[in-house]
């Protein structure tokens, strides 16, 4: 069952939100150590259609000020002109719906809709400003890909999403599917009538199928609402349906339905595709021989270089040494890199500068150890998984606004 934060819990997190400007620029700056491979990697990707950037684990702080460097310089120099995040699908439709009525943005709209997983880290600020300068200023498309919802501070998501595709219900129906869509997101208490979760469940599931039938008779006021609607009710079904079963179901619905995002989202650019993806590089990996759950099904990666095939780029982020940030208030050392380990044979130079390694260098390379996914070593053909990999000289933790982070 998804849950999230007390909503008293958001208002005290949010009173923390005001971010020294200077801090967060000097935090995000390239690195001097950064400088060549950051180019390197601009250079091979800047004429891509599509490029994933991963990162090894969510609390990355490094990495972060990396994936920021190449999503303005990917945007400015290489005329990319979209921006994909590994987060909630619903809580960019806000801000669709503003572009298309040529309302202002607020930076807070954006921050909510890339979700608590990097809003808060002071490493984020200067893109979140970016993109809200570009978004209003008709030079950028933004938008989330995950089916999920409960995540802190995003109310279209755990809240007005459940009204709008309740609303055409009769009025007993309407009452009783919010207040079980208002438990499965918030934990809430179960309706009187309700005796059961397994029974809650059943009754969400019935609510679905009545919001089918309603939808279909909905008048919208253009056709990409029309779309926007039916998109956002087939991502909360896959999403409910999937929420009682296993592991491997969860995570293979989860990409199937980042899959369809991210196609609906392309297919809208036509021959204009300039599309970057913001991820984990286990969604950026363009093969899932490393993960036995998906038993065969595509993820993200995987489907994006089926169909696009040289024109997709994926990029993998890793680290040499360093710390990163494993839970609230607790970092965690890098492990020790194996002596044959990709990490290793990368960082060159006195200055021990971080190294970008290209799609020749990883097959010259062949299989070897390498921690691309949470830090953690295998040995793999690295080139089957990504296009290209950037070894940073050193990771650590992101710097929060939240206390206690």
């Amino acid at each position: 069952m998804n849950t999230i934060l007390k909503i008293a819990v958001f208002i005290l997190v949010q009173s923390f939100m005001c971010v020294d400007v200077s801090l967060a620029a000097e935090l995000s700056a390239p690195k001097e150590a950064d400088k060549s491979a950051l180019n390197s990697a601009i250079q091979t990707m800047c004429n891509k259609s599509i490029v994933a950037i991963g990162e090894n684990a969510h609390g990355d702080g490094h990495s972060l000020i990396i994936k920021a460097g190449l999503v303005e310089a990917l945007v400015e120099k290489c005329g990319f002109n979209t921006v994909l995040f590994e987060s909630s699908t619903y809580e960019f439709i806000p801000i669709a719906r503003k572009q298309r009525t040529a309302e202002t943005i607020s930076q807070e709209l954006i921050e909510n809709a890339v979700g608590g997983v990097w809003k808060f880290e002071k490493e984020m600020q200067p893109l979140l400003q970016f993109m809200t300068e570009k978004v209003n200023a008709g030079q950028l498309e933004i938008g989330g890909l995950d089916y999920q919802v409960g995540g802190l501070g995003q109310p279209f998501s755990n809240d007005t999403l459940a009204l709008e595709l309740t609303e055409g219900l009769p009025a007993d129906r309407r009452v009783l599917c919010r207040d079980l869509f208002k438990n499965w997101v918030y934990n809430t208490a179960l309706p009187k009538q309700i005796e059961s979760e397994e029974m809650a469940q059943s009754e969400r599931l019935n609510c679905i199928s009545q919001m089918e039938n309603t939808l279909k008779n909905i008048s919208e006021p253009d056709q990409q609402t029309k779309k926007e609607r039916i998109d956002m009710f087939e991502n909360f079904v896959a999403l409910m349906k999937a929420d009682n079963a296993s592991q491997q179901v969860r995570l293979v619905t989860r990409a199937r339905m980042m899959i369809e995002n991210s196609f609906t989202f392309i297919n809208r650019k036509g021959k204009n595709i300039k599309v970057i993806i913001w991820c984990h590089n286990a969604h950026a990996a363009k093969s899932t021989e490393l993960f036995a759950d998906y038993n065969g099904a595509d993820n993200l990666g995987t489907a994006l270089k089926n169909r696009f095939g040289e024109t997709f780029f994926s990029l993998s982020i890793t680290a040499q040494k360093g710390v990163y940030r494993w839970s609230k208030g607790i970092e965690k050392p890098l492990p020790s890199a194996p002596k044959n380990a990709l990490e290793n044979l990368a960082i060159k130079g006195e200055n021990n500068e971080s190294y970008f390694i290209g799609t020749d260098t990883l097959l010259e390379l062949g299989p070897r150890p390498a921690a691309m996914f949470y830090h953690n070593y295998q040995v793999a053909d690295w080139n089957n998984l990504f296009d290209g990999i950037l070894v940073l000289n050193e990771e650590f933790s992101p710097h929060s606004t939240r206390p206690g982070w």
